[in-house]
C-alpha cells in the first residue's frame, strides 16, 4: 500500500508540473514576422522596363494578397488571443486550484514521508529482527542437525546396548541353567554325603586327637589301678594278720527290710554319669583317704574282743551283727574277697574302699566304651580323602 501511495503521489506531481508547463508555454502569443516593403527600384532606361513594371505589379498583387491574408490571420489571431486569454484566466484559476491541491498534496506528501520514514525505520527494525530470526533459525537448524546426528549416534548406541542386553540375557539364562544344574549336583552330592559314612578330614583329625587323649588317660588310669592293686595287695596281708576273724552271723529271712541302705546312695549317684575330669580328683582324694585309713589301721593295735554267744547278746548287738553280715554279703556279691572284720574296725571304711574301687572300674569301662566308639571312624581312615576326590572330579567331568 505504501508503495502504491508513493507511486500515485509521484504521478500527481508529474501531472501538476506538466499542466503548469503547458500553461506558461501556451500563454505567450507568437508575433507574426513583419513584411518589409521594398521600395520600387528606380526606373532605368532599359528596354525591359515594361516587363519589370509588370513583374513588380504582379509582386504587389501578391503582396497585397499576402497582406490581406496576414490581416485575416491577425484578426483570427486576435480572436484566438481573446480565447487564449479566457483560457489563461481559466488556467490561472485552475492553477491556483491546483496549487492549493499541490500544497495539500505536499502536506500529505510530507505526512506520507514522515510516515514513510517511520515505516522505513520500522521496516529496518523488522529487517533486523528478520535477520536475527534468520540467524537464529540458521543456528537452530544447525543445532537440530547436530542433535539429529547425536540422536542417531545415541540410537545406534542404544541398539548396540539392546543387542548386548539380549546377548547378556541369553548368557544369564545359560548361566542360570548351569547354576541350577550345579545346584542339583551339589544337592545330590550333599544327599550322598549325608547317606554315606565318609568322615571329613577335620573331624577325623579331631576324633583322632580325642582318641589319643583318651588312650593317654586310659593308660594313666590303668597305671593308677595297678598301683592301687599293688598297695591293696601289700596292705591286705598286714590287715588280715592283725584282724581277728569273726563268725559270720546268719540273718533271718524276715530282717532284710530293716537293713540300712548305706550302699544304695553311692549306687544312685553313679560316678560314671559325672564328667571324667571331675571324677579324677575325687578318685585321687579317695585313694589318699584310703591310704591314710589303712596306715592308721596298721599303726593302731587292734584288740580282739571275746566272742559273745548269740543267746547272751542283747538286741542291739544282734542288730549290729546283722548289719555287719549284710554288708559282708553285699561285698561278696560285688566279687570282693570276704575278710573277717573286728568290731573295732569300722565297716564303712571298707565299704568306701570298695565303692571307690567300683567307681574307678566304672570310669574305666566308660573310657573303654568311648575309645571303642572313637575307633569306628578310625577304621574308615584309609579312604578319608575319597569324597574330596569325588567332589573335585565332579566339575571336571561336567
Amino acid at each position: 500500500m505504501m508503495l502504491i501511495m508513493q507511486i500515485l503521489v509521484v504521478l500527481g506531481l508529474g501531472l501538476v508540473g506538466y499542466a503548469v508547463f503547458g500553461v506558461f508555454t501556451t500563454g505567450k502569443n507568437p508575433t507574426p514576422p513583419k513584411l518589409k516593403i521594398q521600395d520600387p527600384p528606380m526606373p532605368a532606361e532599359d528596354p525591359g522596363k515594361d516587363q519589370k513594371i509588370q513583374r513588380l505589379q504582379s509582386q504587389v498583387a501578391k503582396l497585397e494578397s499576402q497582406l490581406e491574408e496576414s490581416k485575416v490571420a491577425t484578426a483570427e489571431e486576435k480572436s484566438g488571443l481573446a480565447a487564449i486569454k479566457e483560457k489563461e484566466a481559466e488556467f490561472t484559476v485552475e492553477l491556483k486550484r491546483r496549487e492549493e491541491w499541490v500544497g495539500k498534496a505536499e502536506a500529505e506528501l510530507a505526512k506520507v514521508k514522515t510516515e514513510n520514514a517511520d515505516l522505513n525505520n520500522k521496516f529496518a527494525a523488522k529487517e533486523k529482527e528478520l535477520e536475527e530470526e534468520f540467524s537464529k533459525n540458521v543456528n537452530l537448524t544447525r543445532e537440530i542437525r547436530e542433535m539429529k546426528a547425536a540422536l542417531e549416534a545415541k540410537e545406534m548406541a542404544c541398539r548396540l546396548k539392546e543387542d548386548q542386553l539380549q546377548v547378556q540375557k541369553h548368557q544369564v539364562e545359560s548361566q542360570l541353567k548351569l547354576i541350577n544344574e550345579h545346584a542339583a549336583t551339589i544337592a545330590e552330592f550333599s544327599r550322598k554325603e549325608k547317606i554315606s559314612e565318609w568322615v571329613p578330614k577335620s573331624e577325623f583329625n579331631q576324633l583322632n586327637e580325642e582318641y589319643t587323649k583318651l588312650e593317654k588317660e586310659l593308660e594313666a588310669s590303668q597305671e593308677r589301678l595297678k598301683n592301687f592293686a599293688i598297695e591293696i595287695a601289700h596292705l591286705r596281708p598286714a590287715i588280715e594278720k592283725k584282724v581277728q576273724p569273726v563268725e559270720a552271723v546268719k540273718l533271718p529271712q524276715a530282717l532284710p527290710e530293716e537293713i540300712p541302705p548305706e550302699k544304695s546312695a553311692p549306687e544312685e549317684t553313679d560316678p560314671s554319669e559325672a564328667n571324667p575330669e571331675e571324677t579324677k580328683p575325687n578318685e585321687n582324694k579317695a585313694v589318699e583317704e584310703n591310704q591314710t585309713v589303712e596306715e592308721s589301721k596298721t599303726s593302731q593295735e587292734i584288740i580282739p574282743q571275746p566272742v559273745v554267744p548269740e543267746e547272751a547278746k542283747p538286741e542291739e548287738a544282734v542288730k549290729s551283727e546283722e548289719d555287719q553280715a549284710a554288708e559282708e554279703s553285699q561285698a561278696n556279691q560285688e566279687t570282693i574277697p570276704q575278710t573277717a572284720v573286728p568290731e573295732k574296725v569300722a565297716p564303712e571304711e571298707i565299704a568306701k574302699l570298695e565303692e571307690d574301687k567300683a567307681a574307678e572300674e566304672s570310669n574305666i569301662a566308660e573310657d573303654i566304651k568311648i575309645v571303642d566308639e572313637n575307633k569306628a571312624p578310625q577304621e574308615i581312615t584309609p579312604a578319608e580323602n575319597e569324597p574330596e576326590k569325588k567332589i573335585k572330579e565332579s566339575p571336571e567331568e561336567k
